[in-house]
């Protein structure tokens, strides 16, 4: 389970909050010269959207909820090497996700509000490609980490969107930009036994247009 909470800069003060449940498959295979590992994950997410219209005098809150599903397929590989202490690892990944969005219709604070939008988005199909590497030490106190990686957006470069007013007017179509390049720090440290072992990891994603992202995990792993 994940929650994000997005707050855009426009004059719309627009908010997309999201609670998403996912659930994965995995699994992995280590040889002499390194490793290749592969998931399948499906996720269904809650979401709740609001702006604002405060222009021409006009002072009003529009709100939206909808649900959203995704599939996803993950296979990487690594080649890891002894670097004094610890491991250095070139690693490369692909993922693709297809994601369907349901339509839904505004809700104002105004009643029958004819500024209310009902909005469609088509489906995206986002393919993205990996290439990093990471390096990990192993010390008798636990197992620091640091990443570096580039990835490339190699599917839909555009989200789109049909909209149509509630107070008539015909359909007309808005759309997102994807930014194709962007890059990824991670940061991590893992602790443990034969039996169990607990990890913290952190995440940024950023690009050239300004889109910077933060993630944070702990993981717990018991063995049985």
């Amino acid at each position: 389970m994940s929650s994000t909470d997005v707050d855009s800069k426009g004059l719309g003060k627009a908010k997309n909050d999201m609670d998403t449940y996912t659930a994965s498959i995995y699994m992995d295979k280590a040889t002499d010269v390194g490793y290749i590992e592969g998931s399948l994950t499906y996720g269904l997410s809650e979401n709740a959207t609001q702006r604002k219209i405060t222009s021409a005098g006009l002072n009003r809150t529009l709100k939206g909820a909808y649900d959203s599903s995704q599939i996803s397929l993950n296979i990487g590989a690594g080649m890891p090497s002894e670097l004094g202490s610890g491991f250095i690892t070139p690693y490369a990944s692909i993922t693709s996700t297809l994601i369907d969005t349901d339509p839904y219709t505004e809700k104002s604070s105004v009643a029958n509000d004819a500024l209310r939008l009902k909005i469609a988005q088509e489906d995206v199909t986002s393919i993205v490609g990996t290439a990093g590497i990471k390096y990990h030490a192993v010390t008798d106190y636990g197992t620091p980490m640091i990443s570096f990686a580039l990835n490339n957006e190699f599917g839909d470069s555009q989200i789109k969107s049909s909209n149509t007013y509630q107070g008539g007017g015909k359909v007309f179509k808005t759309s997102s930009d994807v930014e194709q390049l962007s890059a990824t720090l991670g940061l991590g440290y893992s602790m443990g036994n034969d039996r169990t072992s607990i990890e913290f990891a952190y995440e940024a994603d950023a690009d050239d247009n300004k889109y910077l992202s933060h993630g944070g995990s702990i993981k717990l792993v018991g063995k049985f």
